[in-house]
């Protein structure tokens, strides 16, 4: 017995008299009314090309199970970031050592992911922009170490003695304010505009890749730019938006998630060897191993 679906119900009415209207008018040279829309789609011996119809439609499914597919890959892909991360650092006695690993990792990924992925969106990152340096930093076990260790590998005596200084007092920021604000600038960013650590700047440093610098100002420093990307100005100083709430700066997707990954396995390298502090404040992580 014939089995009666939706589509075979169709094809059927079209063998009526609605098929012997699309017969008249194929063999009338196309005069009169056309037949209906779903005619061509729904029934074999349509006017089209044989099988343009159901070539499309069988190649938009597809395409389609193609992109699932890729999508599940491509988030597959961040956390084996995660996972190689974790595995390697792991292993790794000194908390300093373990997030150099990590972050060594990182930064390969990062450079593979740009070279496989070469149609991304370009950050705005420019010398001496230093909005995200305004940014509130956490970090997760080791990074403070390292950075500590820099610090006394790279600095002289005068500079170590400032840098504690304002080590000393964005520690007391960030307690007193819980965790930091927007617009208080990193201890590490020098007089010139420049990273003091860069070369061993924590993972959330390296994921800001923002593509818009006057979002970023606008958000950091309340700052509105007009039409060109120049900075507005009235009497009393810059412009200031009160009524943006939403403080959120777009990111590369692809390089912001390696470096969170990144994180996220130096915190669970902490967490599994039983160091409960997880993420902290920058100054704090810094203090804790430098003055120690």
């Amino acid at each position: 017995a014939k089995t009666i679906t939706p589509l075979t119900r169709h094809e059927d009415e079209f063998r009526g008299g609605e098929h012997r209207d699309a017969e008249h008018w194929k063999s009338s040279r196309r005069e009169g009314p056309a037949p209906p829309a779903s005619y061509w789609v729904h029934h074999p011996d349509n006017d089209a090309p044989k099988g343009t119809v159901a070539a499309l439609l069988l190649d938009i499914a597809q395409v389609g199970a193609d992109t699932n597919r890729v999508a599940r890959n491509y988030e597959g892909l961040f956390t084996r970031v995660r996972q190689v991360i974790h595995q390697a650092v792991l292993p790794i006695a000194q908390p300093a050592r373990a997030a150099e690993a990590a972050l060594a990792i990182a930064d390969a990924t990062e450079k593979a992911a740009k070279k496989a992925f070469p149609r991304q969106t370009e950050t705005a990152c420019r010398h001496q922009c230093t909005a995200c340096c305004h940014l509130p930093v956490h970090v997760p076990g080791g990074v403070g170490q390292m950075i500590a260790l820099y610090l006394d590998a790279t600095k002289t005596p005068s500079q170590k003695a400032q840098l504690l200084r304002r080590l000393t007092l964005r520690a007391a920021h960030d307690k007193a304010t819980q965790g930091g604000a927007i617009g208080c600038a990193c201890p590490f960013l020098t007089d010139q505009g420049h990273c003091g650590v860069y070369p061993v700047r924590p993972p959330s440093c390296r994921a800001f890749t923002s593509p818009c610098a006057q979002r970023c100002h606008q958000v950091v420093f309340e700052e509105e730019h007009d039409e060109d990307g120049e900075r507005r100005e009235d009497e009393t100083g810059p412009a200031r938006s009160n009524s943006d709430e939403n403080k959120s700066i777009d990111q590369n997707a692809i390089i912001f998630r390696i470096h969170a990954e990144a994180n996220l396995a130096l915190e669970q390298r902490a967490k599994q060897l039983g160091q409960k502090r997880g993420q902290e404040p920058l100054a704090a992580a810094v203090l804790r191993h430098w003055v120690d």
